[in-house]
């Protein structure tokens, strides 16, 4: 059974390993029960230190075999108040 590792951002201690269904996905649904309100995921890729989203579709996350590892930490992700400044809004939709 795979499983992937899970947290809040910059808080080791919520860190969870959530198994993966038999499609390699998580289910919004499934992340939410754990992590209340969360609506994305992201990584960092090691070598390039940039930051990539997790590909939503159909309600699941979909994670691709290459970028699931030991080392790979996926971040929770969620939207924020209108009220907070434009940067902080931005939410990668594919």
């Amino acid at each position: 059974t795979m499983r992937v590792k899970i947290m809040e951002n910059a808080n080791l201690a919520s860190m969870l390993r959530l198994e993966l269904d038999q499609n390699g996905a998580i289910s919004l649904e499934y992340l939410q029960s754990y992590f209340k309100e969360a609506s994305g995921l992201k990584f960092q890729d090691v070598s390039t230190g940039e930051w990539n989203t997790v590909l939503f579709e159909n309600g699941h996350f979909l994670f691709n075999s290459d970028d699931v590892n030991a080392d790979t930490m996926f971040v929770i992700h969620r939207l924020v108040e209108k009220s907070t400044s434009f940067a902080h809004n931005l939410v990668e939709k594919k």
